[in-house]
C-alpha cells in the first residue's frame, strides 16, 4: 500500500511539474492579452487626443482668418468693391497661415468673384459640396477638394456670409499636408491609422497623403460609434484598407468632424506573441526542470522498491517452493499408502478365497477395490494430485486381467476423450464402470461365449457421456444384476448424473454426468 501511495503521490508530482507552468502560462497569457489592448487603448486615447487638438487649433486658425475677410466684406458691395484691392487684401490674410493655400469669395450664384491667389479670376464653384450645403443652410464645411488648376489635394473650410438672402460663402483652401506630416508623425506604425471624419461619414483626410476621400456606409461600425457618442472606442475592420484596429476617436471642439486613430491588433498580438515566447520558454525550462526532478526521484524510489521486492519475492518463492514440495510429497505419501493399503486388503481377501474360487461376492469386492486402487494409482503419478483424467482410468480398465481376464475369449475396447474429474467424482465413475463391465462379463457371455466389450467416452459442453456395450446375449429380467444396478444408479445419483439404460436386457448403458468445463483440454 504504501508502494502505491508514494507512486501515485509522484505522478501526482509530475503531472502538476507540467500542468502547473502550462496554467500558469494561460492565466499570464490572458493577463498579458487584456494589458496590451488596454496598453493600445491608452494609446490610441492619447493620440486621438493629440489629433483632435491639433485639428481644432488648424481649423479654428482657418475661420478666424475666413471670419476676418467676413468683417472686412460686412463694409463693402461686392457689386462695386475694387476686385484688385480685395485681391490684395485676400492675400494678405492668406499668407497669415503657412498651410493656407488661398482663400475665395463666392457670390451667391456660385460665382468665384475673388481669390487670394489669382487675380482677376472668374471661375464657378457651385458644383462643389461645400457650396451646396452651405447655400442650403449649413452655417459651416469641411470639404476634400482638388483645386484647380494645379490639381493639388487640399481641404476647404467654408463659412456662410452673414444675411439673408443667401449672401455668398468665404472659402479658406488648406494645404492636405497641414495633416498627414502631423498624422504620419503619429502614426508611426505604417498599419496605425490617423483620420479626419465628417459626422455625415466623409472620411476626408488619413495619415498617408495620396489617400483619398471615400464616404464610409451607414452600417460602418465608425458610423455607427459616432452617431451614438462624440467620443469613445470601438473595434472594426477598416474600410479603406481591410486591416483590423481598436480606435478611438473624439469629436473636433463644436466642428462637424471627429478625430479616429486606430492601433492595429497585429501589433498588439505581435508584442503580445513577444513576451509570451519568453514567458512560455522561462515556463518551458521550469517545467523542464520539474519532470526531470520528479523522474530522477520516481527512478530511485522505483529501484529502492524493486530491489525490495525483488527480495521479499525470493522470500516468498523460497517458502511456496518448500510448501509445495511438502504438499506434494504428503500427498505422494497418501496416495502411496492408499494404494498400498487397498492392494494388500485385495491379496487378503485373495488369501482368505482360496479354496472357493466360485465366490462372486469375493470378485466383486476385488474389483471395486483395484478400481480404487487404479484412481489412486493415476493421481499418484500425475502432476494434479486432486483431479483424474478419467479417459487414462478407462484405458487401464480395458487392458486389465483383474477386470477382464484374459482366459475368457472376451475383446474390451476404448474410445475415449481426456476428461479429467475431481477426485471425489472420479471414484465413483470408476465404480460405475467396473460394475457394468464386471455386469457384462458375467451375464452377456454365458458357457465361454465369445464376445467384445466396448467402452465410449465424449464430452459435450460441461457434460461428460460414459457408454459401455457388448455384444452379447444381454440379461434378461430378473437376473441377479439387479442389486449391482441399485449400486450403479445410487452412484449416478451421487454424482448428479442420470443413466439411461435399456428396459429389458440390451447392450447399452449411458451415464451422462456434468463436469467442470472450464478445467478441460483436448491434450
Amino acid at each position: 500500500m504504501k508502494a502505491i501511495d508514494w507512486t501515485r503521490s509522484l505522478r501526482s508530482l509530475q503531472i502538476g511539474s507540467i500542468l502547473l507552468p502550462f496554467l500558469i502560462f494561460i492565466a499570464w497569457s490572458l493577463w498579458a492579452w487584456d494589458r496590451e489592448r488596454a496598453k493600445a487603448v491608452s494609446e490610441a486615447i492619447n493620440n486621438v487626443e493629440l489629433i483632435r487638438q491639433y485639428s481644432l487649433r488648424v481649423i479654428q486658425s482657418q475661420e478666424s482668418v475666413l471670419r476676418d475677410v467676413a468683417d472686412y466684406l460686412d463694409d463693402a458691395d461686392l457689386a462695386t468693391v475694387d476686385s484688385e484691392e480685395l485681391h490684395r487684401q485676400l492675400a494678405r490674410h492668406a499668407r497669415r497661415d503657412a498651410y493656407m493655400l488661398g482663400i475665395g469669395v463666392v457670390s451667391p450664384d456660385g460665382r468665384l468673384v475673388a481669390s487670394s491667389r489669382l487675380h482677376p479670376i472668374d471661375e464657378r464653384v457651385d458644383d462643389r459640396n461645400y457650396f451646396r450645403a452651405l447655400r442650403d443652410g449649413a452655417e459651416m464645411q469641411i470639404e476634400r477638394i482638388t483645386t484647380r488648376p494645379s490639381g493639388l489635394q487640399a481641404l476647404s473650410v467654408a463659412i456662410r456670409r452673414s444675411g439673408e438672402p443667401f449672401a455668398g460663402i468665404l472659402a479658406g483652401v488648406i494645404s492636405i499636408e497641414a495633416f498627414t506630416d502631423f498624422f504620419g508623425r503619429i502614426a508611426v506604425d505604417e498599419r496605425a491609422a490617423a483620420s479626419l471624419l465628417r459626422r455625415d461619414g466623409m472620411l476626408l483626410v488619413r495619415h498617408t497623403p495620396d489617400a483619398p476621400a471615400i464616404m464610409l456606409p451607414d452600417d460602418a461600425p465608425g458610423r455607427i460609434a459616432t452617431r451614438q457618442a462624440d467620443e469613445g472606442v470601438y473595434e472594426a475592420v477598416a474600410v479603406s484598407d481591410g486591416i483590423a484596429r481598436i480606435y478611438a476617436f473624439a469629436r473636433v471642439g463644436d466642428l462637424p468632424v471627429i478625430a479616429n486613430f486606430g492601433v492595429p491588433r497585429s501589433a498588439i498580438f505581435e508584442s503580445w506573441r513577444r513576451e509570451m515566447a519568453i514567458a512560455g520558454a522561462f515556463l518551458a525550462v521550469v517545467a523542464l526542470l520539474g519532470l526531470f526532478g520528479t523522474t530522477q526521484v520516481g527512478r530511485r524510489l522505483r529501484a529502492e522498491q524493486a530491489r525490495r521486492q525483488a527480495e521479499f519475492d525470493r522470500r516468498l518463492l523460497a517458502e511456496a517452493q518448500r510448501a509445495a514440495e511438502m504438499r506434494e510429497t504428503l500427498l505422494r505419501e497418501v496416495h502411496h499408502r492408499t494404494k498400498n493399503n487397498l492392494q494388500m486388503i485385495q491379496s487378503l481377501i485373495k488369501i482368505r478365497s482360496r479354496g472357493s474360487r466360485g465366490n462372486a461376492l469375493v470378485d466383486e469386492i476385488e474389483k471395486r477395490i483395484w478400481a480404487i486402487a487404479q484412481v489412486h494409482d493415476l493421481l499418484y503419478t500425475s502432476q494434479e494430485f486432486s483431479r483424474l483424467d478419467l479417459g487414462a482410468f478407462l484405458n487401464n480398465v480395458c487392458r486389465s486381467p483383474a477386470i477382464v481376464p484374459p482366459e475368457l475369449p472376451i475383446q474390451a475396447h476404448c474410445d475415449v476423450e481426456r476428461v479429467e474429474l475431481d477426485i471425489n467424482a472420479a471414484i465413483p465413475i470408476a465404480l460405475i464402470v467396473i460394475e457394468l463391465v464386471t455386469n457384462a462379463i458375467k451375464h452377456a457371455f454365458p458357457e465361454g461365449r465369445p464376445g467384445s466389450i466396448g467402452i465410449i467416452l465424449r464430452r459435450s459442453d460441461d457434460h461428460a457421456i460414459i457408454t459401455v456395450t457388448d455384444d452379447g446375449i444381454g440379461v434378461p429380467d430378473g437376473a441377479s444384476r439387479d442389486s449391482g444396478m441399485r449400486l450403479v444408479r445410487g452412484l449416478v445419483r451421487q454424482i448428479g448424473g442420470e443413466i439411461e439404460a435399456p428396459e429389458s436386457g440390451g447392450t447399452q448403458y449411458r451415464i451422462i454426468f456434468p463436469i467442470d468445463a472450464e478445467t478441460q483440454s483436448d491434450g
